[in-house]
C-alpha cells in the first residue's frame, strides 16, 4: 500500500474521541486528528487520493480513537469522493472553506498545518456548514448542466465572432442581414453557399466562415433544446413542486437542487437565502442607511434566482403590484427589486424542501 514519508505523532493521548481534518489535491490528501475533547493535535499523515487511499485514511484515524466528526477542504471537488467515504461510514463531515490569509501570513502554510487548521475549526465549531454530497437523483443533473453551460459559452463566442465579421465583411454581405434578429440572422447566414473553388475572393471566404461559426450556433442552440428536454424528463416526477412556481423551468430546478445537494443539508429559509446570495446586509455610513444583498454564496443559483424574478416582473401581476408598492414607499426600483428578490426566494425555498423531502431513499 502506497505510504508518503510524511507521519507525524505527537505525545497527547486521545481522550476517546478524535476530529479528523483533511487538506484535500488532487493526488493526496493530508489528513491531521486532532482530540475532541482539548483539541490537542495528535497524528497526521499523507494518503494517496483513491478509493483504496479513503479506506486507509479510516482506518488510521479509527486507531487512534473514535472519529466523531471529519472537517474537509473542497468537498466539492478534490475531497468528493472522500466525502462519500466518510459519510458512508456515518461521520459528520463539516465544509472547511479557505484559511483567512491572515493565519496563514502569520502561521505558514503547508499541507500538515492547513489540515490540523480543518481540524481545529471542526472540533471547536468555527465553522459548522455541513459538507454538500448529492442523491443520486441530483448527482445525475450535474453533467448534464456542465454540459449545456458548455453549449452556452461556445454558442456566445461564436456568435459575437460573427458580429465582429459582420462589421468587417464586405457591405454586400452585411446588407443582406441588417435589420434581422439574431435567430433570423443565424439561419440566413447559415443557408449561404460560397463558392469553395474562389476563396481567394473575401466574399466567398467571409462567406465560409460567416457560414460555418452560424451553423456551430444552431448546432448549440438544438444541443441546449436537447438537454433541457433531458432535464425536464428527470425532474418531472422528483421536483413538481419546484416546476409548478412560476417562471421556474428545469434549469432553474435543476441548479437549485444541486445547489442544495441532498435532504437536510440547509436547515431553514435564512440559511438558503444566505446560500444563494439574497441576504440582506446592513450598510450604514455617516447619515446614509440602507440594505443590500449579499455578494457570497452560490453565484449560479442566485443567477437563476435573479432570471426568475426578472422574468416575473414581465408576467406576474403580484410581482408587478408589489414593485409599485415598494417605489411608492420612496424605496428606488432597485431597492423594491431587491426585496422582491427576497421574497421570491422564500417561496423558492419552501418549494425546494417540499421536493427534496419527497426524494426517494438511497441506501
Amino acid at each position: 500500500m502506497y505510504k508518503t514519508s510524511h507521519t507525524r505523532r505527537h505525545r497527547n493521548p486521545p481522550s476517546g474521541s478524535v476530529v479528523v481534518g483533511i487538506d484535500t489535491h488532487l493526488d493526496i490528501h493530508h489528513a491531521a486528528l486532532v482530540d475532541a475533547a482539548t483539541g490537542a493535535p495528535v497524528a497526521d499523515q499523507q494518503f494517496p487520493a483513491t478509493p483504496a487511499g479513503y479506506l486507509e485514511l479510516l482506518d488510521w484515524a479509527a486507531d487512534h480513537g473514535r472519529v466523531s466528526r471529519a472537517g474537509v477542504e473542497q468537498t466539492g471537488t478534490y475531497g468528493a469522493g472522500l466525502t462519500a467515504v466518510l459519510h458512508a461510514a456515518g461521520i459528520e463531515v463539516i465544509e472547511i472553506n479557505h484559511t483567512e490569509r491572515g493565519d496563514r501570513a502569520r502561521h505558514g502554510k503547508t499541507d500538515e498545518l492547513d489540515a490540523y487548521r480543518a481540524a481545529t475549526a471542526a472540533a471547536a465549531g468555527t465553522q459548522k456548514g455541513l459538507a454538500k454530497h448529492y442523491h443520486p437523483a441530483i448527482a445525475a443533473l450535474r453533467p448534464l448542466m456542465v454540459l449545456r453551460a458548455h453549449h452556452r459559452s461556445s454558442r456566445q463566442r461564436a456568435w459575437g465572432r460573427v458580429g465582429g465579421m459582420l462589421v468587417t465583411c464586405p457591405d454586400d454581405l452585411a446588407d443582406q442581414v441588417r435589420g434581422l434578429n439574431s435567430a433570423q440572422k443565424r439561419a440566413r447566414i447559415a443557408a449561404w453557399r460560397p463558392d469553395l473553388t474562389r476563396l481567394h475572393d473575401p466574399v466567398n471566404s467571409y462567406k465560409l466562415a460567416l457560414r460555418d461559426l452560424a451553423r456551430a450556433c444552431l448546432d448549440h442552440d438544438r444541443a441546449i433544446v436537447e438537454i433541457d428536454a433531458q432535464l425536464l424528463r428527470i425532474l418531472t416526477p422528483i421536483a413538481p413542486t419546484l416546476l409548478a412556481q412560476h417562471h421556474v423551468g428545469p434549469v432553474t430546478t435543476a441548479q437549485l437542487l444541486i445547489t442544495a445537494g441532498h435532504p437536510g443539508r440547509i436547515t431553514s429559509g435564512d440559511a438558503f437565502a444566505k446560500l444563494v446570495g439574497v441576504a440582506p446586509l446592513p450598510v450604514q455610513s455617516g447619515k446614509s442607511s440602507r440594505w443590500r444583498l449579499s455578494r457570497s454564496g452560490d453565484r449560479q443559483a442566485n443567477s437563476v434566482i435573479h432570471r426568475v424574478v426578472i422574468g416575473r416582473l414581465g408576467t406576474d401581476p403580484r410581482s408587478k403590484t408589489y414593485i409599485q408598492r415598494r417605489v411608492s414607499e420612496g424605496k428606488t426600483r432597485s431597492e423594491a427589486i431587491r426585496a422582491l428578490k427576497r421574497h421570491v426566494t422564500r417561496d423558492l425555498w419552501t418549494a425546494l424542501q417540499t421536493d427534496l423531502n419527497n426524494l426517494p431513499h438511497t441506501t
